[in-house]
């Protein structure tokens, strides 16, 4: 009795309403939210659109030609309070290589809340083509009655995905770039690949953990084309900023990096934040930082030993999950992951669920039984964020991990598993 009423929560499409009805109503808090936004303060002086100051500080120092003071966080201060007004008991430095504020720029001449509205068109574009790439790579969910739309309102549903979208991140481009090199991977596409890896080197502490995955590959056009693009936004910040913007760069890092880590403390979801958070204070933090190379060396190891055959052309079931571990990674061993960036293991997830159901009609018990614990995961995801008051941490930092082991299980057991093709009309032709 109890199983068939788990079954039946669980079935599509009653899933498949649940899930819209919550996608629904996220959509109604953000647009509600959005709309009733009249100033960047909050009456107490609180910022009210997340990190998007940061953004637009940076973006506004280009479009007025001030380019060189971009990594000047007195000058960033001062033109900041003139954005969103001196009653601001807080501030966002702008502390990213420089891609992002000149492709910003053109949104430099308008007020701060026009901006962040204007970026949020670019966003959902943005993720409109991430769900319409994602119905690509994953065939095996598409060709099944309601599969493709419980995953797109699954993922609507999500409270890191839905708390994005009102504070101005950019989580969901780094999740576009990451979805297109994934594509251009199983279509054997290094020149996608490559560009798609290169613009993610304005969030650099992803781009240079899946460039980590291509040389273990050995995809070495893709990881030229990656390089060059790299190469491209540092002559582009070059010009704009000056051509020692990397050492003033690393330099503002370094004094703004505490205070927000500081203030970040109990959102970072990476095993290096998660560290620094838990055994920081002993050893003036250098325990912290070991730690965290360890994890990032057992990792990369980890990988290196699973890694497929370099000589396949097509994708395997066990070749998928090596890229969905890689992918999951790129979060987990990253120095700064905050809470809403894990919206990004929603690919990796993905790429995972579509490969342990395409070989069957029949989705085995296990598998089945992951896809419940992620879905009864978005149902509490406002519960989840929320607890790290209660915890002394972020819970959702236990996620990147436990993804990670149950990835390395999957290959474990699928190593040698059936091929997928590179396109992927084909892969599964029964619909239910």
């Amino acid at each position: 009795m109890a199983q068939r009423l788990l079954d039946r929560l669980f079935s599509l499409p009653f899933l498949t309403v649940v899930m819209a009805l919550m996608a629904v109503a996220n959509l109604v808090v953000v647009a509600n939210y959005l709309l009733g936004l009249d100033a960047p303060l909050t009456a107490d002086g609180q910022i009210a659109i997340g990190d998007y100051p940061a953004f637009h500080t940076g973006a506004t120092l280009v479009a007025d030609g001030n380019g060189e003071s971009l990594y000047d966080l007195d000058v960033q201060l001062r033109t900041q309070k003139q954005l969103i007004g001196d009653d601001a008991v807080s501030w966002q430095g702008y502390i990213n290589p420089p891609l992002l504020a000149v492709l910003l720029s053109p949104l430099g001449s308008l007020d701060v809340l026009a901006s962040m509205r204007v970026f949020g068109l670019v966003v959902a574009v943005a993720v409109a083509l991430t769900f319409a790439l994602w119905k690509q790579i994953a065939p095996a969910i598409a060709d099944r009655r309601f599969g493709f739309a419980t995953v797109v309102v699954s993922m609507i549903a999500w409270s890191p995905f839905a708390r994005l979208l009102p504070g101005g991140q950019t989580a969901p481009l780094a999740l576009l770039a990451m979805t297109i090199a994934y594509d251009g991977e199983r279509r054997n596409d290094p020149i996608r690949t490559g560009i798609a890896v290169g613009l993610l080197s304005y969030k650099p502490q992803l781009a240079v953990v899946i460039s980590v995955a291509l040389v273990l590959r050995q995809r070495w056009k893709a990881l030229a084309i990656a390089l060059g693009v790299g190469m491209a936004h540092a002559a582009i910040g070059g010009i704009v900023v000056g051509w020692d913007w990397p050492v003033r760069y690393l330099e503002a890092l370094d004094r703004y990096g505490p205070a927000e880590a500081a203030s970040n403390a109990q959102n970072q979801i990476s095993a290096w934040g998660a560290l620094d958070f838990a055994v920081g204070g002993i050893a003036d933090g250098w325990l912290a930082t070991a730690l965290a190379v360890g994890v990032a060396v057992a990792v990369t190891a980890d990988l290196w030993r699973r890694r497929p055959s370099v000589d396949r052309a097509d994708v395997d079931t066990s070749t998928s999950l090596w890229w969905a571990s890689a992918l999951t990674a790129a979060v987990f061993v990253s120095p700064h992951t905050l809470y809403y960036d894990v919206v990004l293991l929603g690919l990796p997830i993905l790429i995972a669920i579509d490969a342990l159901i395409a070989p069957r009609v029949d989705v085995d018990r296990q598998v089945l039984l992951i896809i419940r614990l992620g879905l009864v995961a978005v149902w509490l995801g406002h519960l989840t964020l929320d607890l790290h008051e209660a915890l002394g941490f972020q819970p959702m930092a236990l996620l990147p991990p436990s993804v990670y082991l149950w990835l390395r299980f999957e290959q474990r057991r699928h190593q040698g598993g059936s091929s997928l093709p590179v396109t992927p009309a084909a892969v599964v032709t029964t619909t239910r």
